[in-house]
């Protein structure tokens, strides 16, 4: 398990082999257990003393318990000798069985515990999406739809549709990629063979790239670091500094008429952005 950098637990990719600094992880993360699951989920046991009660401090933790469902409990007990970690089953109140783990092995059933619970959460939220955008109470994605017969003026608009539904830099990137596009497109010689290729890059490439991650719930894209190790807000700014990239090598092709430079520049954006598929996508299931 490990901590991202607001300080949550994530699942853990290549977690300690030394139990001891498995167990100082399992104590920093036990408030923040406490601070995303609810009550009913996770039940944090501490044994304050009279200095701790005097200084208002919450005590050692002496047990942890975290309720999988279905009755099954990964239940942590913390003395003197150090962890003492199971998985039990509880029937009608009463713990009926347990089974021994290795700290590292109850880490690891909880890390997936709390990976589907953020699945389950980011279902949740897509579907409340999808019902904000029905009732008018959300900007709908076709807000983000840049038409060819009007793209100096809704390249123009977009930056704002997406301001405060990403980070700032997100913004800026947005900005100067449709600052870029715009150029280029009045720079654009009347019929120029190839300006079909900036169409494409205003029309489709860039507003997709956004649609499909504002459709994801944003606290999952910006936490679940599922796609290889990164969010899905990592993989836009990656997306986003490919675009721009793209976009200010057609601005220099136009600007020489440099036809086989735009062609290439053409076909890797394509290559990258000319697809259906994406990363950003949530799992089939959740739609």
């Amino acid at each position: 398990m490990t901590v991202d950098d607001s300080g949550a637990p994530q699942a853990a990719t290549a977690a300690p082999d030394d139990e001891a600094d498995l167990a100082a992880t399992v104590l920093r993360l036990v408030e923040e257990l406490e601070t995303r699951l609810p009550p009913a989920v996770v039940r944090v046991e501490r044994d304050p003393g009279v200095g701790d009660r005097l200084a208002g401090r919450p005590g050692p933790v002496t047990a942890v318990v975290v309720d999988t469902g279905a009755g099954r409990l990964l239940v942590l007990d913390a003395g003197p000798r150090g962890f003492a970690c199971t998985s039990a089953t509880r029937v009608g109140g009463v713990v009926v069985a347990r089974r021994r783990l290795r700290l590292s092995a109850w880490l690891a059933r909880l890390d997936a515990f709390l990976a589907a619970r953020e699945e389950e959460t980011a279902i949740a939220e897509a579907a409340a999406q999808r019902v904000l955008v029905t009732l008018g109470s959300a900007e709908p994605s076709d807000a983000l739809t840049v038409h060819a017969d009007a793209l100096d003026e809704d390249l123009a608009d977009l930056p704002a549709h997406v301001e405060g539904r990403v980070p700032a830099d997100v913004v800026d990137a947005v900005r100067r990629i449709c600052a870029e596009l715009r150029e280029t497109h009045e720079r654009l010689p009347a019929g120029a063979a190839h300006g079909h290729l900036v169409h494409r890059v205003a029309t489709d490439y860039l507003p997709t790239t956004l649609r499909i991650y504002l459709e994801l719930p944003q606290a999952w894209a910006q936490e679940y670091s599922g796609f290889g190790g990164r969010t899905a807000l990592d993989i836009l700014r990656e997306q986003l500094d490919i675009l721009e990239i793209g976009v200010r090598e057609l601005h220099r092709a136009v600007l020489e008429d440099d036809g086989e430079r735009l062609l290439a520049n053409g076909a890797f954006l394509a290559d990258r952005f000319g697809n259906a598929d994406s990363d950003l996508h949530l799992p089939d299931h959740t739609d």
